[in-house]
């Protein structure tokens, strides 16, 4: 598929594109602790831009000019700071996955509303494109969308985790609903199997 076809293509079927080809190229993987979070690496995760307004410090995130035609379909909900990583919650009605963006302690802090001067009561990030010329300048475009932002220790208060299911799955608090007279006698609750078992489903 060359980038002609790719241009005439709707914007949320290029971004259905992009997510497997970062996929397939392992610039991205799905994470262990929930598959409804899409690790980007070190190296595609550089090429978002982090900073912010110079005349308010207001939070910028830009994307690469390539990705400006799609990115802005993608209906993100939320950006999250977490530790040293932006997760951006996309979704049509509420968040269906997230992007995990590495980072480093300097970019984040760009984002971090301690010096923005506003007062909105929400705080919003405003997503842009940008693109360097052949002289090394950067130019960002005007915004593209705005999401809210928030700051958190942990995604697991927005989206289950693998490890949050098991253990609901497997609890001792679920005992307290059940009386069993002797767990001992667990292993002779099993039917024992007919004889002809194996032809009745032959």
């Amino acid at each position: 598929m060359d980038s002609v076809t790719l241009k005439l293509m709707p914007g949320r079927a290029v971004a259905l594109v992009w997510i497997k080809q970062v996929l397939a190229r392992k610039q991205a993987v799905f994470s262990k602790r929930s598959k409804k979070i899409i690790e980007l690496t070190s190296g595609a995760s550089a090429s978002f831009a982090i900073g912010r307004q110079k005349s308010n410090n207001h939070p910028v995130i830009a994307v690469p000019e390539t990705m400006s035609p799609w990115f802005p379909t993608l209906d993100i909900k939320k950006c999250v700071v977490i530790d040293k990583s932006i997760y951006l919650g996309i979704g049509a009605e509420e968040i269906e996955f997230f992007f995990k963006i590495k980072s480093n302690e300097a970019r984040i802090m760009t984002l971090m509303p301690i010096n923005e001067r506003s007062t909105d009561l929400v705080r919003t990030v405003d997503f842009h494109s940008y693109v360097v010329d052949e002289k090394g300048k950067t130019h960002v475009s005007t915004a593209l969308g705005r999401a809210e932002i928030i700051y958190l220790t942990d995604i697991g208060s927005l989206i289950p985790l693998e490890e949050d299911l098991k253990d609901n799955l497997w609890s001792e608090e679920l005992m307290k609903d059940i009386d069993f007279e002797d767990a001992e006698l667990f292993d002779t609750l099993q039917d024992a199997l007919p004889e002809n078992f194996n032809s009745i489903y032959e």
